[in-house]
This record gives structure tokens, sequence and C-alpha cells, in this order.
């Protein structure tokens, strides 16, 4: 099976022409870089990306536990969620809940479970969400039918059994979509210079291997020459340098704190 790029349309053909645009790409055999191996080393930059920046750059969609029959990984969902305790401060504040990843798209549906039951579902409709891109929510119920305030936020619809509890662990299930629907020109180009610099070396070694020193022999004299910089330097170094210096110039930290957010604390 082919490799597929992680970011729609950011495959081999697209590094291919716009940035290895008359690079040969073969061995000093003919042999040619497979497509697969330079879509591996686009989605290994990507992921190097997603872990430096702590953000999801594709779309992905979370289901919370337990996940609905019928439902395939892969298919109608991309990673399962467990479920989130619940904190009585967070009840206080209309139920804040601070999900494990940020730049939330959607949130489809809020469950509360305890000891396995299922005791409540929103509606869609009864929730609004706030500060997505750092990933918390408040729901904030547009009826306040029997919401009393705290402590006793659950007082006339759970009972007693739930009201003087301050902590439940397994409570939040959640299904969301969560990451960036189409990602920053610049941490597209970053993605692609870095591939670049992983494929260019094997590239060049692959079609003219470096010489670390050569020997020359006339009428019995022997003269052994190193030529370590041949070794280091390749056919495509320039390009290397010059792909290196402008994955320098993007300023990834800056582009984190854009892309997560400022910390919200809510109270």
């Amino acid at each position: 099976m082919a490799v597929q790029p992680v970011i729609a349309g950011i495959d081999a053909n697209y590094l291919k022409e716009t940035y290895l645009f008359g690079i040969d790409l073969q061995d000093s055999n003919g042999n040619i870089m497979t497509d697969d191996a330079i879509q591996r080393h686009i989605n290994n930059a990507f992921a190097d990306l997603e872990h430096k920046l702590g953000v999801r750059l594709r779309r992905t969609f979370a289901k919370g536990n337990p996940i609905d029959d019928g439902l395939v990984i892969g298919d109608d969902y991309d990673i399962e969620q467990k479920r989130m305790p619940f904190h009585i401060e967070e009840a206080r504040s209309y139920f804040k809940i601070q999900l494990p990843h940020n730049n939330i798209k959607t949130v489809d549906r809020i469950r509360a479970y305890i000891r396995g039951n299922l005791i409540w579902t929103f509606d869609p409709n009864d929730f609004v969400l706030e500060y997505l891109k750092a990933g918390v929510i408040h729901i904030l119920p547009r009826s306040f039918v029997g919401f009393s305030g705290s402590p006793g936020v659950f007082s006339g619809i759970y009972g007693d059994n739930v009201v003087n509890t301050s902590f439940i662990p397994d409570f939040w299930s959640i299904d969301y979509s969560f990451g960036l629907d189409v990602p920053d020109p610049e941490l597209t180009e970053w993605a692609c210079l870095t591939a670049c610099l992983v494929i260019l070396p094997i590239a060049s070694t692959a079609k003219n291997p470096g010489i670390a020193s050569q020997t020359i022999s006339y009428d019995g004299l022997t003269r052994t020459v190193n030529t370590t910089a041949s070794a280091i330097y390749n056919l495509y170094s320039s390009q290397e340098d010059s792909f290196r210096k402008r994955v320098q110039q993007i300023d990834l930290p800056a582009k984190k704190q854009r892309l997560r957010g400022l910390k919200v604390y809510s109270v």
C-alpha cells in the first residue's frame, strides 16, 4: 500500500516540483528514489513539526469512550478519547473542561457517566463553547432548570449520591474534532525543506559518493592526499545550505504561541 500524505496535496510530486526541481534523485545505477520513500520523509518532517508546536496540523476526530457500535477507527474517527474526570471546582465555573488537545474545531457530543452508567447527554443546542484555541470548553446550558448553583449544581437532577461528590473519575465523554484544516504556508514550507535536507544527502551519496582520500603513484613515488571536505560536501550542498538558512528563518516559537493561544484560566 502506498504511503499516504499526512497533509492533503503535500506529496512526493509536490516536493519534486516545488523544491527538488532539477535534482536527479537516482543512484549511479539509474535506480530512482521512490515516491513512497520521499513521502515517508515528508510525513516524518510533519510529525517532527507537530511535536515541536504541540499542535495537530490536520483535522483529527476524537470519539469519547464508549465508542458507538459500528464505528471503525481510521474510517469514522481517528483516536479514542478516554473519559475525563469531574471536579467540583470545574462545575462551579459552568463545567469548565480542559481537553487534552487545542485548536478545537467542533464539539459534537458531551456525555456524563458514573460507575460506567450514562447519566447525562447534552444536546448540542444546550451548551456554548469557549476558548477553543486553548482547548478549554465551558458548558453553559441555555436552560438553567436543575442548576441551583454551587455546590449543589446537580441538585434536582441526580440526587444526593452525586451532589456532595467533589471528584468523579471517568466522568466526561466528549466527541470532538481538533487540528488545523489548512496549515500555515510557512509551516508547510518548514516541513518540506526539512524533508529535503534529509533527501538531498541521500540522493547525492547515491549518485556520487564523496571521496575521503586519493592516492597517486608515479615512477615508484606514491602520494596520498586527504580530501575530507569532499566527503562532507556533496553535489547538492549549495541547495542544502539555502534550505537550512530558510528553515532557521521560520520562527516556530512564535508560530506555536499564535496557534495554541494564550493559557486560559477560569474561576
